[in-house]
């Protein structure tokens, strides 16, 4: 097919779709998320025969900024016989204008294999709408999402259909056996499951087939040992953190984006990089003083990101370069983390000796926590000069920091700018131990 000709139409279903959508939910006959939802699904099937439509990426990538772009002249514009039909009354959402832009990335990253573009856009069409229709209808057990909440039925329901969605493809297109499918396509329920549960703004229309992308291509090709392993693996982490989310001040969503950071942690570096995120996300209640450990469900996902953003760039350059150096810098984001949640509480006032002696100790329990550990994984001689002379420098002067950027005046724990400032203090943190290593070489 000409590609101009594919992307004209498939513009024009578009459009057309919309109009005659807006006309049924005029008419009262169906309420407007149902509306939304069967667009969303019609749209997300259409999509599914790009790979044989379109040969080269450009089309596909020139349709999805166009389809952005409509979508979000439509959301801004007084066309009120249209809006409903793509984006809900009152409600503070992207998805919609990020989900073509989702099926163009897709498109490009799956490298013109048909299965790794088809599963994640099946499983963004079919299980998110599922999830939606379910939780909205029989949800009743909820938990806390970052702008709002969602249901453990519309959840299941997600994972229900993911595993459909992935299995068949899987045993048609992947050229594995079933019991090989049968185990990607669990944990590709599961991790899809999870990006769902953490979107917050409608992200998880990205965030679902990029990660379902990553699984497969991180999962396709390993033996069967390892697939049982890693299902065991993403099983018992996610236990662990749910059973111990009454230790933690997370959400719903928080407790989700901690268990799929160290799964993640495992699949790109080994059970070593798992360590150090683990140690912290069940010592973060007892890290915190005593008056505040009575909190509960106060901090979201956006916090969870935070604490991950600099040691995700620290594994993501260990994986590129296949070096271990780089575990060095990565314990020290979260011995940052740990020393900031112990002293956070302190508003700056001065360095008296009381404040002094707070941050002593704070650096000093981060130090065991994340330190001790690191020089039982890699014992080499020249890591465990760093990390006993050095790391406690490197720990310390960040969280000195932090401590003098605090304001005298009390403000929201829960605000982004604060944890975007902690994260901040983290990648000083880092820095400092890789220039630490680079000198002592």
């Amino acid at each position: 097919m000409n590609p101009w000709f594919g992307i004209a139409f498939v513009m024009v279903t578009l459009i057309a779709m919309i109009h005659g959508l807006s006309r049924l939910e005029k008419s009262a006959r169906f309420d407007s998320e149902t509306i939304r939802k069967f667009l969303h699904v019609v749209m997300g099937l259409l999509t599914l025969s790009f790979p044989w439509i379109f040969s080269d990426v450009w089309p596909v990538l020139t349709l999805s900024i166009i389809s952005s772009l409509f979508i979000t002249v439509l959301k801004v514009s007084d066309m009120s016989h249209w809006r409903p039909v793509i984006c809900a009354k009152g409600r503070d959402s992207i998805g919609e204008i990020v989900f073509p832009l989702a099926i163009g990335l897709t498109f490009l990253l799956a490298s013109g294999n048909k299965m790794f573009f088809v599963i994640p856009v099946t499983i963004l069409t079919l299980a998110d709408a599922a999830s939606a229709l379910i939780g909205q209808r029989f949800g009743s057990q909820k938990y806390g999402t970052g702008d709002g909440s969602k249901s453990i039925e519309g959840s299941f329901a997600f994972a229900t259909v993911a595993f459909a969605a992935s299995f068949f493809p899987l045993t048609i297109m992947g050229g594995v056996g079933n019991a090989e499918a049968f185990n990607v396509s669990v944990i590709l329920a599961i991790v899809a499951m999870m990006f769902e549960a953490i979107g917050w703004k409608g992200l998880d229309n990205l965030f679902i087939p990029l990660g379902s992308l990553i699984v497969l291509k991180t999962h396709m090709f390993i033996g069967m040992e390892e697939l049982m392993l890693r299902l065991g693996l993403l099983l018992i982490s996610s236990l662990i953190v749910l059973i111990a989310r009454r230790n933690s001040t997370l959400n719903g969503s928080g407790v989700v984006g901690s268990a799929l950071f160290c799964y993640f942690s495992y699949i790109l570096g080994g059970w070593q990089w798992m360590v150090m995120p683990v140690i912290l996300y069940l010592s973060y209640r007892v890290l915190l003083p005593k008056r505040f450990r009575q909190l509960q469900s106060v901090h979201s996902v956006y916090g969870v990101i935070c604490v991950a953003s600099v040691g995700i760039v620290w594994l993501l350059i260990a994986t590129v370069s296949q070096s271990e150096q780089y575990i060095f810098p990565y314990a020290l984001t979260f011995a940052a983390h740990a020393a900031i949640i112990s002293t956070a509480h302190m508003r700056f006032t001065s360095f008296s000796k009381p404040k002094v002696f707070a941050l002593l100790y704070a650096v000093l329990k981060a130090w065991c926590l994340m330190c001790i550990p690191l020089i039982c994984i890699q014992p080499s001689g020249q890591l465990f000069a760093v990390t006993f002379f050095l790391a406690p420098f490197c720990i310390g002067i960040p969280t000195a920091l932090f401590y003098a950027a605090n304001t005298k005046s009390i403000k929201p724990a829960n605000r982004p700018s604060r944890w975007w400032k902690q994260a901040a203090f983290a990648a000083i943190a880092s820095l400092l131990g890789m220039l630490a290593l680079v000198l002592m070489q």
